[in-house]
């Protein structure tokens, strides 16, 4: 929880591959409204208890991996990696 704002953060830094940080940056790049959806799947995920992975929740990377998936299926082509 961030101290200033009380708002709960949910941070990666320097961990993970680099592979899987450059796959979400060209996502990003590639779908503009993709940050938002993130965003509004990762409140919706915690508001219902389901966003800590070691209890078998959906954590960043996947929620990224199903917003992604959501947009190029919108946009009918494959986006980054495929």
């Amino acid at each position: 929880i961030d101290v200033k704002s009380q708002l709960p953060v949910d941070l990666n830094v320097r961990r993970g591959s680099s592979e899987g940080q450059a796959w979400i940056g060209a996502a990003l790049r590639c779908h503009s409204s993709l940050r938002p959806a993130v965003l509004a799947l990762k409140m919706f995920l915690k508001q219902r208890g389901l966003n800590e992975t070691f209890t078998g929740g959906v954590g960043s990377y996947l929620a990224c991996a199903m917003a992604n998936d959501v947009a190029q299926a919108g946009h009918g082509h494959g986006g980054p990696g495929h």
